[in-house]
C-alpha cells in the first residue's frame, strides 16, 4: 500500500474502528477458519492438518493420491483470469469527434490496466482466490509517484467487509501479521508505541507479531494496530464519493460467500485416507510371511537360497489381498469429488467412451463452461465499477496533469497526451466485454457462429469485431479504419495494374507506351524506398503530369519559331519588317487577297451550291483557308 497523504503527527487512536473491526472478525469466524483449511490443503499439509486421521505405522510423510483441490483451482483460474476488453463510450458514437473521445477514455482507462499489472495479478492471484475462497477484493489508490490510481487485489483471507443493500462496500478491512521490529523499522516515530504493551505496560519481544490492519471507508484510509488500543500508523482521505473497494462474490444463498471447494474438503481428506490405508496394505502383501512345512528347521533367505522339504509345493507367501471394495470406494470418492467442485473428469481427458461426437464433449464440459461464464458476469462489473473508480480519483487528485498513455491495441500502436479535467469530464462510467466467447471453453465455436450471423445480416461487421473472443480481440474503430484503408489501396493497386496491362494494347494501336512504363518504373521505385502505394502512385503521376506539360510548352515553342508567331495572331501575317505583306490586306492571311474575310465563298459560289431534292432545296458550300507553312 502507498502513503501519498500519510500525516505522522502526535500518536492518535481509532478506538472506533478497532471495535467495529472485532465485531467484523467475530462474525467472520467460520469463515476464516474454512479459508485456513483450504489453504493448507492446497498447499499439500493434509497429513499435518488431519493427524490422527492419517496416522498409520507405514511411513510417509505426504499424502499418495494428487493434490484434486489445487488441479482445480488452477484450472479454473486459468480460465478466468484473462482481462475482458475495454469498450468505452461518449455520446451516441455517430460522430467521428464521439469515437476520437471513447478512443482517448480507452487508452485512458488500459492505462490504468497496464501501470496496475492488473492481467498478472488476476492470472496468478486474483481468479484463484476467487474460486478458492469465493470472493476477492479489489481496491483502488492513489500513487502520487506517476499520477495515476492503482488497482491492488487484495487476499480474500484475514479481509472483512460490509456491503450496503445495493452491493456498495461501505467498509473494508484487511490484516496482516508483522512482527513488532518489522513495524518499528516501518514507522519509526511510533517505535516506542508499538513495542510498549498497553495491558502490562511492559515492552514487547521484537519477534512477537501483531495485527496490521489496512481500514477504509467511505471517507479515509488508514492503517492501524489493533492490538495497540487502535493506534493509527498512517491515514489519508481519499477524496471519492464512495468507498474505493469493489467485491467481487460468488454466487451465495447468504450473506458470506462460499468458495468452490467448502463442501469438498472432506472428501479430498477421505480419499487420502483410502489411499494411504491401500499403500499400507500393499507394503504388507510385499512384506507377509512365509509358510513352510512341518518338516523345515530352517529356513534359508537370500537369492538362489535353497529349501528342502517332502512337501515342497506348501512353500509359499502368505496371500494378503486387497479387498475389492477398495477400488470401489475410491472410485466413489473420486466421482464425489469431481461433482462437489463441479468439475467435468472430460476436463481432464477421462472420457469412457470409443467415439465421442462433439456434440457430446460440449455437453460433458457444459458444466465447466458454465461456471467460466458465470465468473465472468460478475468480474465484468467488478471491473466495471473499479475503471470508473481510476476514472474519478485520477480528475479528483490530478485535474490539470498533462500524462503521455502510449501502448498497443488490437496490434495497432498508440501515443498521445491527456490531462484528466478535459478528457475525462466527469465521464466515469465505462463498459467491458468478455466477447461473444464469454465462458465458451472453444473459440473457434464463437468465430463460426458470429461469421454466419454476419452472412445472414443478423450483425453487422463491427459486431463481429467487438465480440471476436480472446486474444482474437480488437478495437473495432481502428479495425475499420484499417480494413477501408486496406481496401482502397487494393482498388487503387488493380486500377493501376490495368493501367500497366492496357500498355501492349495501346503499343498495338501505334500508341506511345513510354508514360505508362516510365509511371510503373517511378512507383516500383517509390515502393522500394518505403512509401505507401497511394503516396508512390500520386507522385508518379504528378511526374508525368509535369513532363507533359514541359512537353507542351517546348511543342508550343518551337512552332511559334517556326512560324513566326502563334497562329491567328498580328505577328503571322506582317513581314520580315514588321509591315503587312506585299498585296496582302492588313490582317489578311496570305493567299485570301480579294476574298471575303476569314476565306468565306462569295455569294455567287453560295447560289451556285444550291441542289434540288424534292421539295426541300438544299445548300451546299465549303469554307477554304489557304496559309503558308514556310517561307
Amino acid at each position: 500500500m502507498t502513503h501519498p497523504v500519510a500525516s505522522f503527527m502526535a500518536p492518535s487512536y481509532a478506538t472506533n474502528i478497532k471495535a467495529h473491526l472485532d465485531r467484523m472478525v467475530v462474525k467472520a469466524a467460520t469463515r476464516d477458519s474454512n479459508h485456513s483449511l483450504i489453504h493448507g490443503v492446497r498447499r499439500g499439509h493434509i497429513r499435518q492438518l488431519f493427524p490422527s486421521e492419517l496416522d498409520f505405522s507405514i511411513s510417509f510423510n505426504g499424502s499418495p493420491i494428487a493434490n484434486f483441490v489445487d488441479i482445480v483451482a488452477h484450472d479454473m483460474a486459468e480460465g478466468i483470469a484473462p482481462l475482458p476488453a475495454l469498450e468505452c463510450v461518449t455520446g451516441k458514437m455517430e460522430t467521428d469527434a464521439d469515437q476520437k473521445r471513447a478512443e482517448v477514455k480507452n487508452g485512458i482507462g488500459g492505462n490504468y490496466w497496464k501501470h496496475s499489472k492488473l492481467e498478472m495479478q488476476m492470472l496468478k492471484q486474483g481468479a484463484d482466490w476467487y474460486v478458492t475462497y469465493g470472493f476477492v477484493a479489489l481496491m483502488v489508490e492513489p500513487d502520487p509517484a506517476t499520477y495515476l490510481p492503482r488497482v491492488m487485489v487484495i487476499d480474500p483471507r484475514k479481509s472483512y467487509y460490509e456491503l450496503d443493500r445495493y452491493g456498495n462496500t461501505n467498509v473494508f478491512a484487511h490484516k496482516w501479521l508483522r512482527t513488532i521490529d518489522d513495524l518499528c523499522a516501518m514507522f519509526p516515530e511510533y517505535a516506542s508505541q508499538i513495542r510498549k504493551d498497553p495491558k502490562g505496560y511492559q515492552e514487547s519481544s521484537g519477534e512477537t507479531q501483531l495485527d496490521y490492519v489496512l481500514w477504509v471507508d467511505k471517507g479515509q484510509v488508514c492503517l492501524l494496530l489493533p492490538q495497540r488500543d487502535g493506534l493509527v500508523l498512517s491515514s489519508y482521505q481519499h477524496r471519492m464519493s464512495r468507498c474505493p473497494v469493489v467485491i467481487a462474490e460468488r454466487p451465495s444463498d447468504d450473506e458470506s460467500p462460499r468458495g468452490q471447494f467448502d463442501d469438498v474438503i472432506w472428501v479430498q481428506v477421505a480419499r487420502a485416507i483410502m489411499a494411504t490405508l491401500a499403500l499400507e496394505a500393499a507394503y504388507l502383501a510385499v512384506q507377509s510371511p512365509i509358510a513352510v512345512p512341518e518338516d523345515m528347521d530352517e529356513l534359508s533367505i537370500g537369492p538362489h537360497a535353497i529349501m528342502q522339504s517332502k512337501d515342497a509345493n506348501q512353500i509359499h507367501k502368505v496371500s494378503l489381498e486387497l479387498p475389492a471394495s477398495v477400488f470401489a470406494e475410491t472410485a466413489n470418492l473420486d466421482n464425489e469429488l469431481r461433482t462437489g467442485s463441479r468439475y467435468p473428469e472430460a476436463r481432464s481427458g477421462g472420457i469412457n467412451a470409443s467415439v465421442i461426437t462433439g456434440k457430446g464433449v460440449e455437453a460433458l464440459l457444459g458444466t465447466f463452461d458454465s461456471q467460466i461464464k458465470g465468473a465472468q458476469i460478475i468480474f465484468k462489473q467488478a471491473l466495471e465499477e473499479v475503471t470508473a473508480l481510476c476514472f474519478e480519483m485520477d480528475e479528483t487528485w490530478w485535474p490539470n496533469e498533462v500524462k503521455t498513455v502510449s501502448g498497443t491495441r488490437a496490434g495497432v500502436s498508440y501515443e498521445f497526451k491527456y490531462s484528466a479535467a478535459r478528457d475525462i469530464g466527469g465521464r466515469y462510467s465505462c463498459n467491458v466485454t468478455y466477447g461473444f466467447a464469454a465462458g465458451l471453453r472453444d473459440p473457434s465455436q464463437a468465430i463460426v457462429t458470429l461469421l454466419q450471423l454476419e452472412g445472414a445480416g443478423l450483425i453487422a461487421k463491427g459486431t463481429t469485431m467487438a465480440n471476436l473472443p480472446g486474444d482474437m480481440a480488437v478495437d473495432p474503430l481502428q479495425e475499420m479504419k484499417r480494413i477501408n484503408v486496406e481496401g482502397s489501396r487494393e482498388a487503387l493497386k488493380q486500377g493501376f495494374f490495368a493501367l500497366v496491362q492496357a500498355s501492349g494494347q495501346l503499343a498495338a494501336q501505334g500508341q506511345d507506351p513510354a508514360p505508362i512504363m516510365n509511371v510503373a518504373v517511378q512507383v516500383i521505385r517509390a515502393l522500394q524506398n518505403g512509401s505507401p502505394v497511394e503516396e508512390a502512385i500520386a507522385g508518379a503521376y504528378q511526374q508525368l503530369e509535369e513532363q507533359r506539360e514541359q512537353q507542351a510548352q517546348q511543342e508550343q515553342s518551337e512552332m511559334e519559331s517556326a512560324q513566326g508567331g502563334a497562329p491567328g495572331s498580328p505577328d503571322q501575317f506582317q513581314g520580315a519588317n514588321g509591315t503587312p505583306e506585299a498585296g496582302v490586306p492588313g490582317r489578311q492571311a496570305p493567299g485570301q487577297a480579294g476574298l471575303p474575310p476569314g476565306g468565306r465563298p462569295t455569294m455567287a459560289e453560295m447560289v451556285a451550291g444550291f441542289r434540288g431534292n424534292g421539295n426541300l432545296p438544299v445548300n451546299q458550300f465549303s469554307v477554304r483557308r489557304s496559309i503558308p507553312t514556310g517561307t
